[in-house]
């Protein structure tokens, strides 16, 4: 409920504010406008001008950065000695796990014998 008379608030606001701005923009007189006309024209003309000009150098430089930046991350992975991005290479045990070529019914039952090997220790 306090979201909706939140919203109707602001609604309310909002339109009380856009028909003051517009009555002062209609009440303006005929100097004022001609002189907002030609600063938005100059605004606009320079703003196309300096976009031309800056896209010739902005898209070169903005590749080479953004190559950089790549170069960057790439040389500064960790784990770049060769090993995955763990940094570590697996030990025996686990390479050996995992190129084994036996039954997966004993890993499904790993647990089993891994406490079954402790009460033999035991």
């Amino acid at each position: 409920m306090k979201d909706d008379s939140n919203t109707t608030w602001l609604e309310q606001v909002s339109r009380r504010f856009t028909e003051a701005l517009d009555e002062q923009a209609n009440a303006l007189d005929a100097a004022t406008l001609q002189r907002i006309n030609q600063a938005r024209r100059q605004a606009l003309a320079g703003r196309k001008r300096s976009w031309r000009l800056a896209g010739r150098w902005w898209v070169p430089a903005g590749s080479l950065a953004a190559i950089a930046l790549a170069a960057v991350v790439v040389i500064n992975l960790p784990g770049q000695s060769g090993a995955p991005l763990g940094g570590e290479f697996p030990d025996s045990e686990a390479i050996q796990l995992l190129t084994a070529q036996d039954d997966l019914e004993l890993y499904r039952d790993l647990d089993f014998y891994l406490w079954l090997d402790q009460q033999d220790a035991g």
